[in-house]
């Protein structure tokens, strides 16, 4: 292994730690969305931008604000590249929707790895993974050609997802500020 990849294995180990302690419920399935999301970020959500836009704005008006419950972030690529932003959190700070939108549809036009890049990180890190079904995941998703997921239903049912996956260089200060709020 280079050290390239030694350290990319590194960085991948803090991140599905962080995710195993806050998110104790996953299964192989919202783990295989981590690294997807982790590696590829969200372009595929932006297929037609005015209707991601309107899902956006749905979302966020059906939410409750939330604070101390949750954590505005969390990282899911290795140093810290990518991140989940928690629309609760966020709405309850008063960070503007549009803000939010911004850095969601600027990290879309980023480049990303490819596909085969994603293939490589899963098979690489499924073997680390705490959960007992990730082999029999792997082999529904090879025969699909590793397509994107949903969060399992006890994912879904535990933690109630709402979040939109940004890149931090995607994000302005306005956002960063936002971001940053809770820890200050």
């Amino acid at each position: 292994m280079t050290t390239s990849a030694a350290n990319s294995m590194k960085y991948w180990a803090d991140v599905i730690g962080s995710h195993a302690s806050r998110y104790p419920l996953s299964s192989a399935q919202d783990w295989y969305k981590l690294i997807y999301q982790g590696t590829l970020g969200a372009e595929h959500l932006l297929q037609d931008v005015p209707a991601a836009r309107q899902r956006l704005q749905v979302e966020w008006d059906a939410v409750e604000a939330q604070t101390g419950a949750q954590c505005v972030c969390d990282a899911i690529a290795p140093e810290n590249r990518i991140v989940r932003l928690h629309l609760r959190p966020l709405k309850a700070l008063g960070c503007p929707v549009q803000t939010l939108w911004t850095a969601f549809e600027k990290s879309a036009a980023l480049p990303t790895p490819g596909k085969a890049d994603f293939v490589d990180n899963w098979r690489r890190l499924k073997q680390a993974l705490p959960a007992a079904d990730v082999e029999a995941w792997d082999h529904i998703m090879a025969s699909q050609g590793y397509p994107v997921c949903h969060h399992s239903p006890v994912f879904r049912q535990a933690y109630r997802p709402a979040y939109r996956v940004v890149h931090l260089q995607a994000c302005d200060r306005g956002l960063l500020k936002w971001i940053n709020a809770i820890y200050s």
